[in-house]
């Protein structure tokens, strides 16, 4: 199997992991140039291709739509002349692109993938029913439903500390209700959003943590101009190595994901995995993840005034629920099993 990814990612590497656990042999690729992937095939000669993140073939990252086109005609005879003597295999991740430009060009070439892939990889029943709507599809058979699976895996090695020891170490008050953003910060995701309701309605012995990387330097100073003046809201604006995550879930009590647009989430799982309640829209595969204890919303505001009013006993309890739920439920085994028989078509 040769596998397609934009760059090193904990869900893939334990994708291959349980793959190769199973005998199945991968060759991952983190990039390969969009002039390059007929013979990246023709060399390895793979038996199956697994596309993930499939629009790093035709998206340039300088949204110029110019450069977009040259792209795709380069992908579609490439991806053509690929299906004739390699199974294809497609993991769709994202319905749109998060920067919401190009949409029907975006939709033009995802109608493309889905028509010369062998098998699609969906997450669950509603993101099925999605892509059938969005794409206009008639050959549902293609559709396969195979959850994402948990984080645990990646820091069964890795010590996790406690929740005082984390927020000692980054000098959180030891008894408020600490709320956490974690990961890119991109304009869908709602930061200031979320800032907005925490002011709104948070209490003296409540905290708000934003952890990621703005992605550009002018939405981080926009984000620093919402804090000013706020000393219960705290921000750590840069990467977070792998080995470093749990310090900050540790020190949280819950998860907030404020996405205005969401289809399948690692955020969401990685809360999970990490015993966090997490607080999530009604989106794609979002309500079939999360018991029903955990907070799933139609309106932010309502769903976040709902966090306000728990007692932390309550969000701890459902946050151990969570991590046992991903443990049963989005297990990497039964994930490899899946996934191999679609590459079988089975």
């Amino acid at each position: 199997v040769l596998m397609t990814a934009t760059a090193e990612n904990p869900y893939q590497s334990m994708l291959i992991d349980s793959l190769e656990e199973k005998g199945v042999e991968v060759v991952e690729k983190s990039f390969i140039p969009p002039y390059l992937l007929l013979w990246t095939l023709l060399k390895i000669r793979p038996d199956v291709l697994h596309l993930h993140w499939e629009y790093q073939f035709y998206m340039t990252t300088d949204d110029n739509f110019a450069k977009n086109i040259a792209a795709a005609l380069l992908y579609i005879p490439q991806m053509a002349l690929i299906s004739l003597f390699t199974r294809i295999v497609w993991s769709f991740h994202d319905k749109e692109n998060h920067n919401g430009k190009f949409k029907n060009f975006n939709r033009f070439m995802k109608r493309f993938t889905y028509f010369i892939a062998d098998e699609v990889q969906i997450w669950d029943k509603n993101t099925r029913n999605e892509i059938i709507e969005y794409l206009n599809i008639r050959n549902e058979e293609k559709l396969t439903i195979i959850p994402h699976g948990s984080y645990i895996p990646v820091y069964e090695d890795i010590s996790i500390p406690s929740q005082k020891s984390a927020r000692e170490s980054l000098e959180l008050p030891e008894k408020d209700k600490v709320f956490l953003f974690f990961g890119y910060i991109k304009p869908y995701k709602q930061v200031e959003l979320l800032i907005d309701k925490f002011k709104e309605g948070s209490k003296e012995n409540c905290t708000l943590l934003i952890v990621g990387s703005p992605h550009t330097e002018s939405y981080r100073r926009q984000i620093l101009d919402k804090i000013e003046g706020h000393p219960n809201i705290r921000y750590i604006f840069d990467y977070v190595p792998e080995e470093d995550v749990p310090i900050y879930f540790s020190a949280s009590d819950a998860l907030v994901v404020p996405f205005n647009q969401i289809f399948n989430s690692g955020s969401v799982i990685l809360g999970m995995s990490l015993s966090k309640l997490v607080l999530a829209p009604n989106q794609g595969s979002i309500k079939s993840y999360l018991p029903k204890e955990n907070i799933v919303y139609d309106n932010f505001g309502e769903g976040f005034d709902k966090l306000l009013s728990m007692e932390r006993s309550e969000i701890e309890d459902i946050g151990k629920e969570n991590r046992n739920y991903a443990r049963k439920h989005l297990d990497w085994e039964s994930i490899a099993k899946k996934t191999i028989l679609m590459y079988k078509n089975k």
